[in-house]
């Protein structure tokens, strides 16, 4: 069965990439939250964009503390599939990933959601900030390519179609696929 890996950009790729206007390479954390159902990208209908700036160590704490919060109410909202948060630079960026905008537009008007909104007026805790919903306009399939045979199967998928190898998603499988052990 694969193991899927984690590579470093080479250098050749690395020196392509920096020669493109506005490219860098930002060191940092990425924090990831995975929703019920093992979903991958192709099962969401809209994705959640927010941005943060900070300049504040207390409320920025203040902030991580008010979304860890809110991020603790994922697992049992209808409609969550996935999320992750990293930094670029001074720029802090979440992404989730909903089955539609509705199951988003709900969460976000929930009282949780509601009640961090408010204190956040009365008090920012951000220096900036954004939020926005995005509906997808074009879902294709996501493919596995067997490593064995290397023909395509549409995911999820546990085994080849050509040859019943075995697969591994990294959307069912994530902590053995990552972490190279069961879940």
């Amino acid at each position: 069965m694969s193991e899927l890996k984690t590579f470093p950009v080479g250098d050749e790729a690395k020196a392509i990439m920096m020669s493109i206007p506005g490219a860098r390479f930002t060191q940092g954390l990425v924090v990831a939250f995975d929703g019920p159902g093992g979903h991958g990208p192709e099962k969401a209908g809209a994705l959640t964009v927010l941005h943060m700036t900070a300049i504040e160590e207390q409320a920025t704490q203040t902030f991580y503390k008010r979304t860890n919060a809110l991020k603790t109410l994922l697992q049992k909202t209808p409609g969550f599939q996935r999320m992750f948060s990293l930094f670029d630079g001074p720029s802090g960026y979440a992404i989730a990933f909903w089955r539609s905008p509705e199951d988003a537009l709900a969460f976000s008007a929930g009282a949780a959601h509601r009640e961090t909104a408010r204190a956040f007026q009365e008090r920012p805790f951000q220096y900036s900030q954004f939020a926005g919903v995005w509906a997808a306009h074009t879902v294709r399939p996501r493919r596995i390519y067997c490593e064995k045979c290397q023909a395509g199967t549409e995911a999820p998928a546990e085994s080849c179609a050509a040859c019943a190898s075995p697969l591994v998603d990294v959307f069912k499988d994530q902590e053995r696929a990552f972490l190279g052990r069961p879940r």
